[in-house]
């Protein structure tokens, strides 16, 4: 038979040159093996630029001997190539962070590299660009399953979150990679590119794990810088935060321990300011009444504070603190008991739920009066029952005693281990101040500060039950707030320990089978909000504390009703929901796909979908909630 034509003079000297091919007979056929080592260097590397990093590593090097003496001879400036400019692109609108997304969902991913890996790293002084290459295919693939092990199951996620810990910066590569193409998968409805492992059917659950991780690295970061800088005494807070954006909303009592401290600072302030109130209000004899005193005295050094001259910007806290900023109630509290003790006042600290006040009692008649340190006012026993009626508080006397200054620390680690862990907002620069300061004030390890649901919230729920009425989770954040994720928590470790609740009647029997399954969306008959049920009760499973605080017996079916355990899309919160107070909704588009509903709701679900059975959309459960409730798949 006849040898193949060949078109052009250059594809004959291909064939007959005996370096670059052999000729193999069978049968009656012949077969060219053809050779990449006949190629010019500069047409190879052209062509490896468009394979992929594990084929290039793996495969290339078995099949072209020119590829494999370019690796080891002459390939330092391919290798760097392919190690800073493969990295990640940023994802559209978020300023060099993760943590922030544009509502418009096109054009997730832009061109420019991110460089996550190589942000501290001179370039310079790596010797083996090769190595460095290997070595990231290697830590690529383990992340990569991590991440896909982890948006499937919770169980063991301690473990995993460990061992990404190891990688350190390095996971960023491959977690900003699938973090973006799982966001492309979320907002592009039409989007059919699923790569990583990444599925539209998971990818809400999966984008929120990846995203946690990447988060969790990001603190890992900050802790190191911390640890650095709490080495150097000289270095200041205000150092620390140095580029960091405003945030919007100051995390809680973020600053206590710089507002505890201040008053050592004012001290010869005070001293200084006395003669000016004693001409400010005549007759004054530091005894009654101090607010007026305070008051004046904290205003004096706010104004001072505008100058930013010398020792006066030491006050701006103080003032931003008690003159209407809010965030820092039991700070300012504390700064008004020792302000008013260094003036010559008796008054003592309150540790009241919802808020945080001062008491004093008037010479002349014995009545108590209460300083409100967070609005700046005075109010009465009267008004003070008053304000907690309007929050639904049982009263008790115990509440409005003198609370010791161990009390009103320990209420402040409560209120910075509860930032951490109850925290909804995704802004980068909130994230970034919240964990740097809980840091410093927590000195808590890597692992226990990243892993907060695990953590922190025991931590929480000791200081609870040892300071009942001198805690704000009987407050701002409902007390059984955090036990759906416990149970959730402890579900995925041991499903032995808290069993599956199925909705066949052979389970339920002689109770109320529940109405909506997990992942329905409604709106409250009452207060009128959206939210999502995460999981339900055969009845209420609450505190006698809490059905007595929210009046549960007042309503039509009682607590004997089912109840459901539910995320609000207004707020970010939890709440505990009886079924009378639920009419079946739906969420529009938008609200589907926002960012600040699916960062957080990834915990729990997979996906959102409307489908013939149901009359609205649903939130599909992830494996772990199903788990739990078999029948709401």
């Amino acid at each position: 038979m006849p040898k193949r034509k060949v078109s052009t003079m250059e594809e004959t000297q291909l064939v007959t040159s005996p370096s670059s091919a052999q000729t193999n007979t069978i049968g009656d056929a012949v077969q060219y093996d053809f050779s990449f080592d006949i190629i010019p260097e500069e047409i190879i590397l052209h062509i490896f630029t468009h394979l992929d990093n594990q084929t290039i590593m793996l495969i290339c090097p078995l099949v072209c001997t020119t590829w494999y003496r370019l690796c080891h001879e002459k390939g330092a400036s391919f290798w760097k190539q392919r190690c800073v400019d493969g990295l990640p692109k940023r994802m559209q609108g978020t300023q060099g962070s993760p943590y922030y997304l544009q509502e418009e969902p096109t054009n997730v991913q832009e061109t420019s590299p991110f460089g996550w890996k190589w942000w501290s790293l001179d370039l310079e002084q790596v010797d083996d660009w090769h190595n460095q290459f290997y070595r990231r295919i290697m830590v690529d693939k383990r992340v990569k399953m991590l991440a896909l092990e982890l948006a499937e199951t919770r169980f063991r996620a301690t473990d995993k979150f460990r061992t990404i810990a190891q990688f350190g910066d390095e996971a960023l590569d491959m977690l900003l990679k699938m973090w973006t193409v799982s966001w492309d998968l979320l907002l592009n409805p039409d989007t059919a590119k699923e790569e990583y492992g990444l599925v539209k059917s998971k990818a809400m659950s999966q984008s929120y794990w990846i995203g946690e991780m990447i988060g969790f690295l990001d603190r890992l970061r900050f802790i190191q810088i911390i640890r650095q800088m709490m080495a150097n005494k000289d270095v200041k807070l205000k150092d620390a935060c140095f580029g960091m954006e405003r945030c919007l909303r100051q995390p809680p009592h973020a600053s206590s321990s710089d507002l505890i401290n201040a008053p050592l600072v004012f001290r010869d302030l005070i001293e200084q300011y006395r003669n000016e109130l004693k001409v400010q209000f005549p007759g004054i004899n530091f005894s009654d009444p101090p607010f007026e005193a305070v008051s004046y005295l904290v205003q004096s050094l706010h104004q001072r504070s505008h100058n930013r001259t010398g020792r006066d910007n030491d006050a701006t806290l103080l003032g931003a603190a008690i003159l209407g900023r809010k965030g820092y109630p039991i700070s300012c509290c504390a700064l008004l008991h020792a302000i008013a003790t260094e003036l010559g006042f008796t008054v003592n600290m309150v540790g009241f739920p919802f808020h945080f006040i001062a008491s004093y009692k008037r010479r002349t008649t014995g009545e108590s009066i209460f300083i409100d340190s967070f609005h700046g006012k005075t109010m009465s026993l009267k008004e003070i029952k008053a304000f907690g009626r309007e929050r639904q508080i049982v009263w008790n006397d115990r509440l409005v005693e003198p609370t010791s200054h161990a009390l009103v620390i320990h209420r402040i680690a409560n209120n910075m281990a509860n930032t951490v862990a109850q925290m909804t907002e995704n802004l980068y620069s909130t994230q970034q101040r919240r964990y740097l300061i809980s840091c410093i004030l927590t000195e808590m390890s890597s692992l226990q500060l990243g892993l907060a649901e695990h953590g922190w919230r025991h931590r929480i729920r000791y200081v609870t039950n040892r300071y009942i009425w001198d805690t704000l989770l009987d407050g701002e954040w409902p007390i059984d707030a955090s036990i759906f994720d416990e149970q959730m928590n402890i579900a995925s470790a041991d499903p032995q320990l808290i069993p599956p609740k199925q909705r066949n009647k052979t389970c339920s029997e002689g109770r109320e089978l529940p109405q909506y399954k997990v992942g329905h969306i409604f709106h409250h008959r009452q207060r009128h909000y959206t939210g999502i049920i995460l999981g339900w009760d055969y009845t209420c499973a609450a505190t006698n504390e809490w059905m007595e605080q929210m009046n549960v017996n007042s309503l039509s079916r009682g607590s004997q009703q089912p109840f459901y355990h539910s995320y609000v899309i207004e707020d970010g919160s939890e709440c505990y929901v009886a079924e009378e107070n639920i009419i079946w909704s739906d969420v529009n588009h938008q609200q589907s796909t926002s960012f600040e509903i699916l960062s957080v709701i990834g915990r729990y679900f997979d996906v959102y979908e409307k489908s013939g059975d149901d009359r609205h959309g649903r939130f599909i459960p992830c494996r772990d909630l199903l788990c739990a409730y078999p029948d709401d798949g």
